[in-house]
């Protein structure tokens, strides 16, 4: 017979605490990865893959390679970075924004309750030892 009961006045009183997980947080940081890849991508596409960029492997550059190349030439071309930057943002953003939905999706779901009819049984000695009815030694 199991004695994992949870007999506390409302049963939730005593059920474990749902863990935090770390799937929401990586999925964040890919979401601001992509948004950068995009931005870097689309800024090297703009300029046609010059060779002042520096180093890509078949056209593909660094995600942080957008942030660099500001720092370089944003005096230069300001309208550029904006645009290549609106883009990442957006990818961002709509990548974050589907975060949101599936963790609100996965909150509401509902979950069944092992106690909807109660937890009610006979008390075992630890019980009666945890509740202090049985005389020390």
């Amino acid at each position: 017979m199991s004695t994992n009961f949870n007999n506390a006045v409302g049963p939730q009183v005593r059920s474990s605490k749902p863990k935090i997980g770390k799937i929401i947080p990586v999925l964040a940081i890919i979401s601001l990865i992509a948004g950068l890849q995009t931005a870097t991508q689309y800024f090297a596409y703009e300029f046609q893959y010059h060779a002042s960029l520096g180093m890509h492997v078949s056209h593909i550059y660094l995600p942080w390679g957008i942030l660099e190349w500001a720092y370089k030439w944003y005096g230069e071309f300001p309208h550029a970075f904006m645009r290549a930057g609106s883009i990442g943002i957006s990818v961002t953003a709509s990548g974050l924004v589907c975060l949101v939905i599936v963790k609100m999706i996965a909150a509401n779901s509902s979950k069944t309750n092992q106690y909807i009819h109660g937890s009610a049984r006979w008390a075992n000695k630890k019980d009666i030892q945890a509740a202090g009815l049985l005389p020390k030694k």
